[in-house]
């Protein structure tokens, strides 16, 4: 009988945790998806971005916010649970039927080590392919449909010494009233008044910008020199669109577990990233631990839930904040921050586990 009991309650308290768990990763990954979306709208209300090809830009940025946000919501929803355990005395209710601390946490332990499982595949499948396509995609509107960054009414710096004015667009590649100022020789600048121009490519990929019926006005020491044109292609591959004759150089979240594996013993970077994609997901059963440290207790009489959920809520805190400074320090190789943040997932939980059942 005292197992069927163990095993109903191992499923109620596993199911209180579960869905809070995404309750909170649904809002919290909605609130920095939105965050971090606000940053782009601009590309939309100014520079001729499609809303499909911002939703697409921006959602591929979901599993990069996922890493962080997984491990703070399964904190959230294993303390939401035992919180209600504790006000609704029914942790008093399985001691009194002999069921002990630690054969309570075994259903959350199984809570973690699916969340660890969810992170693992998260960070290893889901991760470099959402960064690929990505960085893809931004390398594509940055050199490739450059002319999207051309606002209307502003003056457009393009590079170091070439600046556009638009006085507005037809369509994303064609414009109305162009004004260019290059001073790209030294000691000679040259304008360029244009009633409509467009950017396209050369068959050999450079970028170019034709301008149409306009008027060239250059400056030397002596004179003012001015000629009228038809038509008139100005080259503008050292300025815009040079990152795209060289290959993209990939990002380490672009590595799959193989690659990453490999490359890890040659690049302090590619180490860097092959240890961070293991601790965050283990960072969702250091959650697990650090709340039953706290919350798998026996209350004091009188005492408020509030004393021990503030208690863990400050504990992970400061132990999330912990790792996320010791995983950028790696990023510049150092070994010893490398070992600092496995040596704080070996140790806290077998701390927390002593803590399980004693007086709070």
């Amino acid at each position: 009988m005292i197992n069927v009991l163990l095993m109903l309650l191992m499923t109620r308290l596993a199911k209180d945790a579960l869905l809070p768990t995404f309750v909170a990763c649904a809002l919290m990954l909605g609130l920095l998806w939105l965050l971090q979306s606000l940053r782009f709208l601009d590309f939309v209300v100014n520079k001729g971005f499609g809303l499909g090809t911002f939703l697409s830009f921006t959602l591929l940025m979901i599993p990069r916010l996922l890493e962080i946000v997984w491990p703070l919501s399964v904190f959230a929803g294993a303390t939401y649970a035992l919180r209600r355990w504790q006000d609704d005395n029914e942790l008093v209710a399985m001691l009194s039927a002999g069921i002990s601390f630690r054969r309570i946490f075994i259903p959350l332990f199984i809570v973690g080590l699916m969340a660890v499982l969810v992170g693992l595949l998260n960070s290893w499948l889901l991760l470099p392919r959402s960064m690929t396509a990505f960085k893809d995609m931004q390398h594509t509107l940055r050199n490739e449909q450059g002319h999207l960054l051309l606002e209307e009414g502003i003056f457009n710096q393009v590079g170091d010494n070439l600046m556009v004015y638009v006085n507005n667009r037809k369509g994303n590649q064609a414009f109305n009233g162009l004004l260019v100022h290059d001073t790209r020789e030294s000691g000679r600048p040259v304008t360029w008044l244009a009633k409509q121009g467009s950017l396209s490519r050369t068959e050999a990929g450079t970028p170019v910008l034709v301008l149409e019926d306009g008027m060239r006005q250059s400056l030397t020491e002596k004179r003012v020199e001015m000629l009228q044109f038809g038509k008139h292609t100005l080259d503008i591959s050292t300025q815009f669109g040079e990152e795209n004759t060289a290959p993209r150089m990939r990002a380490s979240e672009e590595y799959g577990w193989s690659e990453l594996s490999s490359a890890a013993l040659t690049s302090d970077k590619l180490r860097a990233e092959w240890h961070k994609r293991l601790v965050w997901p283990l960072a969702s059963l250091l959650a697990v631990f650090v709340a039953a440290g706290w919350l798998l207790r026996t209350p004091l009489p009188r005492q408020s839930s509030n004393v021990l959920v503030t208690g863990a809520v400050v504990t992970y805190v400061v132990v999330w904040v912990a790792l996320l400074a010791l995983l950028n320090m790696t990023k510049d190789g150092m070994l010893n921050a490398i070992m600092a943040q496995w040596a704080l997932l070996a140790l806290l939980p077998p701390a927390c586990y002593l803590l399980m059942g004693r007086r709070s």
